[in-house]
């Protein structure tokens, strides 16, 4: 004899705790952007420094500053804030007593909550972008470049590749895209790699305002960057697409 519908609401296995709704939601909870792959080092602190000290310095874990900064607690901000909407959301048993007698379908508050859901999607991407690496041959010049695809989620949910950015010849330098992709958050930078007063020599210089940092880029690091750069311009989409939020 099968078992009714009751029968089963009511069995063991049957655990409305846990479910990938909430384990999506629960895995954003207090997320931070990743170290972005460069070593950056005021250079208020260089400048007092002597090549051994420098020396050392590069060999140190990264410092906590991180030249996409004010970018990366933007992103945070606003995934926190797209976290308490979705969990509230979900969890609160308010929202659905608000609904009894308003002639709403479940259809529709499963609708409504998917809708809601869009965008910390879309920020799961920011975090952890899902990347290939290619090449495209240029069908006049017939030179090789290097391309970087990305997926991103379209306005119905959909998980499609709609983010292409070429970043330069086939052997590019990653000093050649960071200095790319500072320049777009305001920074000027200086390439390539020279001689400092003190005799270290260092990668690049950026600064803003009256501030200026020392730049390091490890090839080593250049997958770590490579996301960074991906990130940064899943973020731009991000922004330009809800861009009511940041008015």
């Amino acid at each position: 004899m099968a078992n009714s519908n009751s029968d089963i609401l009511k069995g063991d296995k049957f655990n409305p705790q846990v479910d990938d709704y909430s384990l999506f939601i629960e895995s954003m909870k207090d997320q931070k952007m990743k170290f972005s792959g460069l070593k950056i080092l005021d250079k208020k602190v260089f400048d007092k420094m002597g090549r051994e000290d420098f020396g050392q310095w590069l060999k140190s874990t990264p410092e906590d500053f991180d030249g996409f900064k004010e970018e990366f607690e933007l992103i945070e901000k606003q995934i926190s804030k797209q976290y308490e909407i979705v969990n509230n959301l979900y969890t609160s048993k308010n929202n659905l007593v608000s609904t009894v007698g308003k002639g709403r379908s479940l259809k529709e508050m499963i609708h409504e909550f998917e809708l809601a859901l869009i965008p910390l999607r879309k920020l799961s991407l920011v975090l952890n972008p899902l990347k290939t690496s290619s090449t495209t041959i240029h069908p006049r010049t017939k030179i090789t470049y290097a391309v970087i695809k990305a997926y991103w989620i379209s306005s119905d949910g959909e998980m499609k590749r709609s983010v292409n950015r070429n970043v330069g010849l086939q052997d590019w330098k990653i000093a050649e895209l960071v200095a790319k992709v500072f320049s777009t958050f305001g920074f000027k930078s200086y390439v390539p790699a020279f001689q400092m007063e003190n005799g270290a020599l260092v990668d690049m210089v950026i600064s803003k305002g009256d501030n200026s940092w020392i730049v390091e880029i490890k090839e080593n690091l250049k997958d770590d960057f490579i996301n960074t750069f991906v990130s940064l311009e899943l973020w731009k989409l991000y922004k330009e697409e809800y861009k009511q939020e940041f008015e």
